[in-house]
Formats: C-alpha cells, sequence, structure tokens
C-alpha cells in the first residue's frame, strides 16, 4: 500500500498512486497533461513605499484573497504503434484529443491546476512546499477530453475530470479536503487491453499545531474503480501522525495506517501499518520526503501476510530553470482482471527538465515498474509478474504567456511471465495546451 494522498488516482494494476500528502497515482492510460508554463520574467523591481503602507507580503496574501477564474483547453495528436498493447495483434493508430475546461473558485489555487492538468506522466513527485505563509483556497474544476481515432473509431470517447479541492488554515488548526471524480478509455495494464473505466475518491486532511514543534495529523481516504467488464473495487484508509520538528529543517514522524479493501464478489481485506516518516528541506532548492513500514493484510479465506511499504520523492532544482526529480514505492492493491488475486507493485521513476534560450524546455523522464501477482484465497496463485519500463523525452515551447506546444516520443515496455500480456509500445506526439 504506497503512501496515501494523490492526486492523482490510482490504477488497481498498481500503475497509479492514490496520493498522500500529495504523493502520486500513476495511470499509463491517462495522465494529466502539465500545463503551459508561463514565460520567465525578470523578477519585478520594487519602489519604495509610504511607510504607512503595508509591506508586499500583505499585498500578496490580500491579492489571493478573491475570486478567479482559470480558463484551459488544449489539442494533441499522437501515432500509436500498439493502440491496444497487445503481444500478438498490433495495431496502429493516430488520434485526436481536443480537451477544454475552467476552474472557478477562491485564493491561491493556480499552482493546484496546474498539478492537474490532462499527461502522459506515470509517476509524479510529492509536492514538497517550502513556504512560510499560509495558504487559503477553495475552487472547483472541470474539463472533458475527446478523442478520436483515424483507424478504430469505436474507440471514440469523451472522458471527464472534475474536482473540489480546498484547504484552510487559521491558527494551530489546518483543515484539507480533496474530491475527484474521472472517467477513463485508455490501456490498462493489469487488464492487458483498453479498458473503459470510472475512478472516484477523496480525502480529508487535519493538521493541528499542540507546540511549536509537535503536531498531529488525522487524515481519511478513500479511491474506487468501477469497470465496465473487469472487477470493481474500493478502499477506505484512516491515518494517523505524531510530527515532531527535531531540526529547523527536518521533520520526523510516526504513524499508523488502517483500512478496508473490498474487491466485487470477494471477501474483504482489512489491513494495518505501522510507519514511519522523515521530511528533510534544507533549502528551497532540495527537499526530500520519505516514510515507510511494515503492513499487516488479513483475508476472507482466514489466511494474512506482511509486506514492507515505502515511499520516497526528492526535488532539487541545482540551477535556475533546472528541475530534478525522483520518485519510489511499494504498495498493494487488489487486481481487476483477477479473482482472489492482489498486486504488489514497486516502482521507480526520475524526470530532469531544463529550459534553454528562456522559452525552451528539454524533458527526459523514465521509470520501471515490477507487478508481483498473489492469491488472498486458497486458490492456487496464478503466478504472474510483470516488469515494465517506459522512457519519455520531450521538448516543449512557450508560444506566449498563455500558451505552450510540446513534442515528445515515448518508449513502453511490459515483460510478463505470461507471454499473452507482454508488449512494447511507441507513441509519438504533438500538442498544443492553453491557459488563462
Amino acid at each position: 500500500m504506497a503512501a496515501l494522498g494523490r492526486s492523482e488516482e490510482v490504477s488497481p494494476a498498481g500503475e497509479g498512486v492514490f496520493a498522500q500528502v500529495d504523493a502520486v497515482v500513476l495511470d499509463p492510460a491517462a495522465m494529466p497533461d502539465e500545463p503551459a508554463r508561463a514565460t520567465a520574467e525578470p523578477p519585478p523591481v520594487l519602489e519604495a513605499t509610504n511607510p504607512t503602507e503595508p509591506p508586499p507580503t500583505v499585498h500578496a496574501r490580500l491579492a489571493d484573497r478573491k475570486w478567479t477564474m482559470i480558463r484551459f483547453g488544449g489539442f494533441r495528436v499522437s501515432a500509436d504503434d500498439n493502440l491496444f498493447i497487445s503481444a500478438t495483434d498490433r495495431r496502429s493508430d493516430v488520434s485526436f484529443q481536443v480537451s477544454a475546461g475552467l476552474a472557478f473558485g477562491w485564493g491561491n489555487f493556480r499552482t493546484e491546476v496546474r498539478q492537474l492538468g490532462p499527461s502522459d506522466r506515470y509517476f509524479e513527485p510529492l509536492n514538497l512546499t517550502v513556504e512560510d505563509v499560509p495558504k487559503n483556497f477553495i475552487f472547483g474544476q472541470y474539463y472533458a477530453t475527446a478523442s478520436f481515432f483515424a483507424e478504430n473509431s469505436d474507440e471514440n470517447a469523451v472522458d471527464h475530470d472534475a474536482l473540489i479541492a480546498g484547504r484552510w488554515e487559521g491558527g494551530k488548526l489546518t483543515l484539507g479536503l480533496r474530491l475527484r471524480f474521472q472517467t477513463l478509455s485508455g490501456p490498462d495494464i493489469d487488464v492487458g487491453d483498453r479498458a473503459q473505466r470510472t475512478l472516484y475518491g477523496g480525502e480529508i486532511t487535519s493538521n493541528y499545531a499542540v507546540s511549536e514543534k509537535t503536531s498531529l495529523e488525522v487524515n481519511v481516504y478513500n479511491r474506487s474503480y468501477d469497470y465496465d467488464d473487469q472487477l470493481d473495487w474500493s478502499e477506505w484508509m484512516v491515518e494517523d501522525w505524531v510530527n515532531y520538528q527535531i531540526f529547523p529543517k527536518t521533520k520526523i514522524s510516526l504513524g499508523t495506517r488502517l483500512g478496508v479493501a473490498v474487491v466485487e464478489s470477494q471477501s474483504n481485506q482489512t489491513f494495518e501499518q505501522l510507519v514511519a516518516r522523515v521530511v528533510y528541506l534544507p533549502t528551497v532548492k532540495l527537499g526530500f520526503s520519505l516514510d515507510g513500514g511494515v503492513e499487516w493484510r488479513q483475508y476472507g479465506s482466514g489466511s494474512d501476510d506482511v509486506f514492507n511499504v515505502f515511499n520516497f520523492s526528492a526535488t532539487y532544482t541545482p540551477f535556475d530553470g533546472t528541475q530534478l526529480s525522483a520518485n519510489s514505492y511499494r504498495r498493494n492493491s487488489a487486481s481487476v482482471s483477477l479473482a482472489d488475486e492482489n498486486i504488489t507493485a514497486t516502482g521507480v521513476s526520475a524526470r530532469a527538465r531544463q529550459r534553454i534560450l528562456q522559452r525552451y524546455y528539454l524533458a527526459v523522464e523514465g521509470g520501471y515498474q515490477d507487478a508481483a501477482y498473489a492469491s488472498t484465497g486458497t486458490a492456487e496463485a496464478s503466478g504472474r509478474d510483470d516488469e515494465t519500463t517506459y522512457i519519455k523525452p520531450s521538448i516543449s515551447f512557450d508560444v506566449t504567456r498563455y500558451l505552450s506546444a510540446e513534442a515528445a516520443y515515448q518508449h513502453r515496455r511490459n515483460e510478463s511471465s505470461r507471454p499473452d500480456l507482454s508488449f512494447t509500445e511507441n507513441v509519438f506526439s504533438l500538442q498544443l495546451y492553453l491557459q488563462f
């Protein structure tokens, strides 16, 4: 079971992480696209102000306290040489995607919108915030993506993504809320084909400062997956943390997680985790977070298992325009293609991005995941094991402050113990993204 929190949405095949503390989800089928980046501008020159005026930071906070609407959209064309991720029946196709949406809310939520946009990113690092200024907001977002295929018109679909999110910080108490609903129609490695599914879930988070160095967290998470032709499943989890600021830049935590997984036509699973966490933010350029521990999982058959689970994320910005990030995890989830089987997914990924000539960006990212299947009942296990790798280089360009363009190539490979589920896939794409 991964550290829960994000973003993003988890594929039962272990292809996504239901983020905790904004941890990541991985869905190779349809990930949010990286939104347009604003053209780099020189820092503003601060003019002398009247001594009776509030300092600039106060002006900034007041500016955040307003209602805002953000509109965004995009167009993408892709050439895929294995549309159905098949081992034997490779079918290529060209697809066109048109997306449009808006976000409306109060406060400074623009960064949250940027993190949600439509992408083919499989892993996202934790959002390691280094800001001390309170950040309160509430907003709703919706966008739709229509996909059209040149040869396989029966795969045409309109996918939806709706989100409500908010954060309130007052005195010693901080509260957070995220509710999300998605429909997806792309490929799913667990299924071994394209699959129609609906993902929905949410989180309620809280943090109470007991003292200057000690705080308590109580968080509740839910993630649910409804498939048209495969098994449905959902999971509920309660998480508690005791945090202590042991050094000015280092926070350590001890916590527990209690949860239940409900799988269609199967007995419920319960699990407990005992975990520890360290967050280290030495500078605004470097930060990492690591949590891990032991999970005990019980099945309706009377059997149980013990696992090691962890989630690690690091970000580093050594120079202006250079961004590096890495992520690794080990988590458990239910299989939607094999009854009475769970998946233990272990993965690692990394991404590097470099800005050149102020408005161009070169990026490369890649990752590896091992998905091991195991029986949750008395039936003999399938013994299935999938090893998935991908690499994606790209170049993007800020056409204007509001419009960006990207050209990318992605290679993905799955080596499975079941030969009929092994595949390779190559995708070339051109994309425009608009946000204003």
